[in-house]
C-alpha cells in the first residue's frame, strides 16, 4: 500500500515479513539482521530432525554432529546464479525449507492426527504465502498426506478427523486467495506486478500439445537449453538435476531395507516414488514457466536455473536425512555416520573449499564494497534533492542493475530513466532508443535529471533536446525548470 516504487509489490509476503518482524525486534532495518532472520527461519524448522539424538546420548560432540553435517549439507550445491545458502535473502531456499519441514511433518506419525492436520494447514499456508510458485506445491503435499493417512496407518479416522483433513486444503487456498484479492486492490493499480497471463490452457496446448504451432517462436531453444540442463547442468558439486532426484529416489529405496518397521519401510518407499514422480512435476512446471512467464531473454538464457531448480534438490535432499534421522538406522551404523560426516567435510575441504566463502564475514562485508558506486551516486542524489522529488538518470548500458540500486538506496525519491539511446551492442536489450520527441516528453514527469554515464551516441542523438547542450556533462545533476521544445536545464 506504500506510494514507494517497488518491483513486485503483489509479491506473497510470508518470509518478507519474518524478515521485517526480525529487524524490529533489533530496532534498525539492516541487511545483517535480515541474513540472521532468514537464518533463524531455516533452522528452527530444521532442528525437529535431531530429537531422536538428545535420548540416545548425553554428549556434546556427539549432538552436534548431526547439526554440523546439516550445516555442510548446503555447501555441496553448486553456488552460481546467487544460489548461496548463507548469504543470500532469496526465498527460494527459505521455500525450499518450508516445503521439506511440511512433508517431513506429513510423513511423521503423530498420536493425534487433529492436531496434525492442524500443524500441516500452518505450514502449507506458510508455504504457499513465501513464493508465487508454492502453490503448485501443494498439492504434492496433500496428496503424500492423504496416502499417508488413509493407506499406510495403524488406526482408522473418525468423523472430525475426515472433515479435519480437508485443513491442509481449505486454509491456504484461502489465504493465498484473499492475499491475492488483497493485491489486486491495492497493487494492481501501480504496474510492475507478477502476472498470470502466461499460465493458460491455451498456453498448456502451446507447450505440450502443439509445440509445432508457432505461438511461442522459441520454444526449441527452450525445449533444448532446459532439458540439455536437467541432464548435465550441474546442481550438486556434479551431479545434475536428474542425477540428483535419481539418487535419492534409489537413496530411499536403499535404507527402506535396513529398516525393521514395517509401516516406516513402506513409507520410505513411498517417499522414493514421490521424490522420483514429484522431481518429474516440478521439472515440467519450470519448463512450462520458462516457455510462457518469462522474456525470451531470460527463457533462452535459463535465467537463475540453478536458484530455481535447487529448491526442490534442497527439500528433498533434507527430507531424505530426516528421514534418515527419524528411521534410527544411524544407531546400528554409528561408524557409517560418523563417515559420512568425515566425508562430507574433507569433499568440501578439498574439491569445494571456496564454498565456505559465504560464510565468512569478510564475504558480507565486502557488500558494501560492491554497492559503493551506488551509494556514493545515491548520496549525490539525495544531498541535491528533497524526498518527494523525481530523479531521470541517464546511464548507458545500464541493464536495470543501476537504476534499482538507486531506487533502493533514494527512497522514497522516485526514480527513473535508464539505458538511453542506440543498443550498445547486439546483446543489449535494455536500452530505449527514444525519438528527440518521446525523451522530452518522458523528462515531462520529473523535477531532475542526472547524467551518470554518458557516451558519443547519446550526445550526437540528444543534444538538441536540451536548450544548454554544453549541460551534458557525466557526473552532473540539473533541476528541469521548463519544458516546451526543449528542455530548460538549472545547474545546482
Amino acid at each position: 500500500m506504500s506510494p514507494l516504487e517497488f518491483a513486485h509489490k503483489d509479491y506473497v509476503p510470508a518470509i518478507t515479513l519474518f524478515e521485517t518482524i526480525w529487524c524490529k525486534l533489533n530496532f534498525r532495518f539492516a541487511e545483517p539482521d535480515a541474513y540472521r532472520a532468514i537464518q533463524i527461519f531455516m533452522f528452527s524448522l530444521l532442528m525437529p530432525m535431531f530429537e531422536s539424538f538428545d535420548a540416545y546420548s548425553k554428549k556434546i560432540l556427539f549432538r552436534l554432529s548431526p547439526v554440523a553435517i546439516v550445516l555442510l549439507i548446503p555447501l555441496i550445491f553448486n553456488t552460481a546464479n546467487a544460489f548461496l545458502f548463507y548469504h543470500s535473502i532469496y526465498c527460494d531456499v527459505a521455500v525450499a525449507i518450508v516445503f521439506y519441514w511440511c512433508m517431513f511433518e506429513a510423513y511423521r506419525k503423530h498420536d493425534n492426527l487433529s492436531y496434525q492436520c492442524m500443524v500441516i494447514a500452518i505450514g502449507v499456508s506458510v508455504l504457499v504465502l513465501s513464493k508465487m510458485i508454492a502453490m503448485a506445491l501443494l498439492p504434492l503435499v496433500v496428496v503424500f498426506f492423504v496416502i499417508r493417512v488413509y493407506f499406510f496407518s495403524d488406526k482408522k479416522t473418525k468423523g472430525k478427523e475426515n472433515i479435519l483433513m480437508l485443513l491442509p486444503v481449505v486454509l491456504p487456498v484461502g489465504l493465498w486467495g484473499w492475499f491475492n484479492k488483497f493485491a489486486e486492490i491495492y497493487a494492481g493499480k501501480i504496474g510492475g506486478t507478477q502476472t498470470y497471463s502466461g499460465m493458460q490452457v491455451s498456453s498448456l496446448k502451446d507447450v505440450f500439445l502443439h509445440p509445432d504451432n508457432g505461438a511461442i517462436p522459441y520454444l526449441e531453444k527452450v525445449k533444448f537449453k532446459f532439458f540439455e540442463a536437467l541432464l548435465y547442468r550441474d546442481i550438486l558439486l556434479h551431479g545434475s538435476y536428474c542425477a540428483a532426484i535419481i539418487f535419492m529416489a534409489i537413496t530411499f529405496l536403499v535404507i527402506s531395507f535396513y529398516t525393521n518397521d514395517i509401516l516406516k519401510r513402506r513409507l520410505m518407499r513411498l517417499l522414493g516414488l514421490w521424490t522420483l514422480a514429484s522431481g518429474i512435476f516440478y521439472a515440467v512446471l519450470f519448463y512450462f514457466l520458462y516457455a510462457t512467464s518469462f522474456s525470451e531473454h531470460e527463457a533462452v538464457q535459463l535465467a537463475s536455473y540453478e536458484r530455481y531448480m535447487n529448491s526442490f534438490v534442497i527439500a528433498a535432499l533434507f527430507l531424505l536425512i530426516a528421514v534418515y534421522y527419524d528411521s534410527e538406522i544411524w544407531k546400528r551404523y554409528i561408524k557409517g555416520y560418523y563417515r559420512i560426516l568425515i566425508f562430507l567435510s574433507v569433499g568440501l575441504g578439498f574439491f569445494h573449499a571456496n564454498a565456505f566463502d559465504q560464510i565468512l564475514p569478510g564475504n558480507i562485508s565486502g557488500d558494501a564494497a560492491y554497492v559503493q558506486e551506488y551509494t556514493s551516486s545515491a548520496s549525490f542524489i539525495m544531498n541535491n534533492t528533497g524526498e518527494d522529488d523525481r530523479i531521470f538518470i541517464i546511464k548507458r548500458g545500464d541493464n536495470g542493475n543501476y537504476i534499482w540500486h538507486e531506487r533502493y538506496y533514494c527512497s522514497p525519491r522516485i526514480i527513473g530513466g535508464g539505458s538511453i539511446g542506440p543498443a550498445i551492442d547486439e546483446e543489449d536489450i535494455w536500452s530505449w532508443d527514444a525519438t528527440t520527441e518521446e525523451l522530452i516528453y518522458a523528462l515531462r514527469d520529473y523535477d531532475y535529471i542526472y547524467f551518470s554515464g554518458l557516451d558519443e551516441e547519446f550526445i550526437n542523438k540528444y543534444s538538441e533536446v536540451f536548450e544548454d547542450p554544453s549541460q551534458i556533462v557525466e557526473g552532473k545533476i540539473y533541476r528541469i525548470s521548463g519544458i516546451e521544445s526543449k528542455v530548460t536545464l538549472v545547474r545546482l
